[in-house]
């Protein structure tokens, strides 16, 4: 059992191969939280640190949240250190935020609303059923497991970064060993370029594949945006942090990235292959 936060929720989601369990004491603690930190649209930032003499000095460089549920693996996963590491992770993906497991904590600003990091909704049903494949992939092979838990771990992460260049760079790393993965579980075709590893990726699990990801003379804008980014420090033109992408290529990115992160353990959603949106929509995936 391990104890991992926060969530202001206060359901038990149960499947054959874990139980997540809320704490008595969630009301009090969100309520601490509302006190004690500063929040801003649903956003909670790092606490103001102190010196020796009690004087305001700047924001601490790591905090973490009270512990808001614990779960409690189940069968030969019982007492399974990896999976007790990252299940809270995973499920904080499922819900949106950002969720650790006791000691470990935040760098910067993190969201408490449920639902803030991501744009679908799964019920109760799929949750647990998508939590259950995924210890199912940690059952076929730990270290492609603990790539998928880097992947969901850096596509929060990254969110929480102030500038779109740091954004850009987190989600297309995310899309990087998301295609990694896939060449090591399906038979997706290989990728002759990293242009072509979002359209192989997109065609293999039926995603909507929009204009900016579409290789054209072995090239796209969305590598170009990458490459002038990793080989030649610029960002939409310009030397990094001068410029904006207009385009919101970062955002966009997040919202296909999602979609794969869904489809790798076998999620199938019908709004995958539909174009991307800013509204959140319903998996409809287990009715």
């Amino acid at each position: 059992m391990i104890e991992f936060g926060f969530l202001n929720e206060s359901k038990i989601y149960s499947s054959d191969l874990m139980e997540i369990i809320p704490l008595d004491d969630i009301t009090e603690k969100y309520e601490f939280l509302k006190e004690n930190f500063y929040i801003e649209n649903s956003w909670l930032y790092p606490p103001i640190g102190y010196d020796k003499k009690n004087k305001p000095t700047k924001c601490v460089s790591w905090f973490a949240l009270p512990n808001s549920h614990k779960l409690l693996l189940k069968s030969k996963f019982k007492k399974n250190n990896e999976l007790q590491k990252f299940i809270p992770t995973i499920f904080g993906f499922l819900k949106g935020l950002q969720m650790y497991r006791d000691g470990w904590g935040h760098y910067y600003k993190t969201p408490i609303k449920e639902g803030k990091l991501i744009s679908f909704y799964c019920n109760d049903k799929e949750l647990c059923k998508i939590i259950d494949k995924i210890i199912f992939l940690y059952q076929k092979d730990s270290n492609i497991f603990k790539s998928y838990a880097a992947a969901i771990h850096w596509f929060l992460f990254g969110q929480s970064y102030k500038y779109e260049f740091e954004k850009f760079d987190a989600q297309y790393k995310v899309l990087d060993c998301c295609y990694n993965i896939a060449t090591k579980i399906t038979d997706i075709d290989k990728a002759k370029t990293h242009a072509q590893r979002i359209e192989n990726l997109c065609l293999y699990y039926n995603i909507y594949l929009p204009d900016w990801a579409r290789v054209k003379n072995g090239r796209s804008t969305l590598s170009e945006l990458r490459n002038n980014l990793i080989h030649e420090a610029k960002f939409a033109g310009e030397p990094i942090g001068v410029s904006s992408d207009e385009e919101n290529l970062y955002f966009n990115l997040q919202l296909i990235n999602e979609r794969i992160l869904l489809s790798i353990p076998g999620v199938r959603s019908e709004m995958f292959s539909t174009g991307l949106t800013r509204f959140p929509y319903s998996l409809d995936w287990i009715k």
